[in-house]
């Protein structure tokens, strides 16, 4: 009779632990998509010219130059009309501007989505690692392991420099006024950038969310390890 109840208790564990575990996978596959998002529209803004012909973009870059001129533009290039900056444009095209809404509106909700799937990942995981450990299903090491770089990513997602406004240490994840502004430093007219400018530009919206993308798989490795050493198998499997 106890062996009996033992093995009802050890199946119900196993059931909550499956549904965590699909709740999780959600979370995994939106940090997957809310980086690949912000990494499109970095190579897309940064290396081809597709928002030549937008007004709003034109509009917002001749703001950014006045409120913040860069030492890396030249003067030279800093009192040229700011569509002198690319090739020049003869009809600016509507399809330019609502991309150009697009990368703002995509960039503001992978910024969410990306940090809110971060920490419920880890909350998810934390509540894995406790049934398992409640439950008594097996070795949890490696679900212990998933759960430590879970923290690490959430903790790169969240926006230290909006948090905290003395902290210039920023999120994994970023804006389309702060790509557009720290591109411009780096190029479209400006002159006499520097290397190390060059290498910090492309550590923040290249390097940055690729790390990220390391650690996001390093934590599905050690959750499947896991779900393997805790012998877990989905009903619909």
């Amino acid at each position: 009779m106890q062996q009996m109840q033992h093995n009802f208790d050890d199946r119900q564990y196993r059931r909550a632990f499956a549904c965590v575990r699909v709740a999780k996978n959600w979370f995994w596959w939106l940090i997957l998509l809310a980086v690949i998002i912000d990494l499109g529209t970095f190579i897309t803004v940064r290396f081809w010219p597709v928002l030549n012909n937008s007004k709003c973009f034109q509009s917002d870059l001749a703001a950014l130059r006045h409120a913040e001129p860069t030492p890396a533009a030249s003067p030279q290039a800093e009192t040229q009309p700011v569509t002198q900056l690319t090739e020049p444009i003869n009809e600016p095209s509507n399809s330019a501007d609502w991309l150009y809404r697009a990368f703002g509106a995509g960039l503001a909700a992978a910024r969410s989505i990306g940090l809110l799937c971060a920490v419920l990942l880890w909350l998810s995981l934390l509540l894995s690692l406790g049934i398992a450990l409640v439950g008594r299903l097996g070795d949890v090491g490696h679900l212990t392991g998933a759960l430590l770089w879970s923290l690490v990513l959430a903790i790169l997602f969240v926006p230290w420099d909006v948090v905290f406004g003395a902290v210039t240490v920023p999120g994994v994840l970023f804006g389309r006024t702060e790509l557009i502004a720290k591109t411009a430093e780096v190029t479209w007219g400006a002159s006499g950038v520097s290397w190390a400018h060059q290498v910090l530009y492309f550590a923040r919206f290249a390097a940055y969310p690729l790390l990220a993308l390391v650690l996001w798989f390093a934590v599905q490795v050690k959750y499947a390890l896991a779900c393997r050493e805790v012998s877990v198998v989905l009903e619909s499997e």
